[in-house]
């Protein structure tokens, strides 16, 4: 939709940042495809730590609620996820912060700047190829030193989106207005401290 109008897109020239469209034929439904869907809120990975370690179910809940929850809380006990939310998965750290999308791609941001193979899932940041002695270590420095840092992970990530007219002002000005705009080094920060703490 463009202009209360449809349209196909016939190609895209992206150095260009040019669309090339012909108008669609009438009726037809519109799709959309690929791109993420919204951020996740860390209020809902918080409330589902809250269901995982509570024994209370909901009076709504149905027999089958009740036995889906019943399993998940016996696999969050058995991996004791409460005292330690970095867990290895082969010769890989899963690192569970029950936290929201902004939160963890800022841990994996200030990982990643710090040399470790880190990406961040909807509900976690796996790190391959690192034992758990050395994330923790990487952890201490992104929670104490991401305010100093978070420049050099920008600067060696290249990982700050680029919008329509971006390519016209200063990759150092772009990267330092975008990190502060979405606060990441607060939020790896916070992540990296959470997950030292527990215990």
């Amino acid at each position: 939709m463009f202009q209360g109008r449809r349209w196909t897109i016939e190609r895209i020239e992206f150095a260009e940042k040019v669309a090339h469209v012909v108008p669609a034929p009438k009726g037809s439904s519109i799709r959309f495809e690929g791109g993420e869907g919204a951020p996740l809120h860390d209020a809902l990975p918080r409330a589902m730590r809250q269901v995982y370690e509570t024994g209370v179910y909901p009076s709504w809940f149905d027999h089958a609620a009740r036995g889906v929850v019943h399993h998940a809380r016996r696999a969050y006990a058995a991996r004791g996820m409460d005292r330690n939310p970095i867990q290895t998965d082969g010769s890989d750290v899963v690192l569970l912060p029950f936290a929201g999308t902004l939160r963890l791609k800022a841990l994996a941001l200030g990982l990643q700047g710090e040399g470790l193979e880190a990406s961040a899932s909807s509900y976690a940041v796996h790190v391959g190829n690192c034992g758990p002695a050395a994330v923790r270590e990487v952890l201490r420095t992104v929670a104490a030193h991401s305010a100093d840092r978070l420049a050099n992970w920008m600067a060696s990530r290249g990982a700050v989106p680029e919008g329509k007219f971006d390519g016209t002002l200063d990759p150092a000005f772009r990267a330092a207005w975008w990190a502060r705009t979405n606060d990441v080094g607060r939020l790896a920060g916070e992540t990296a401290s959470f997950l030292l703490a527990v215990r």
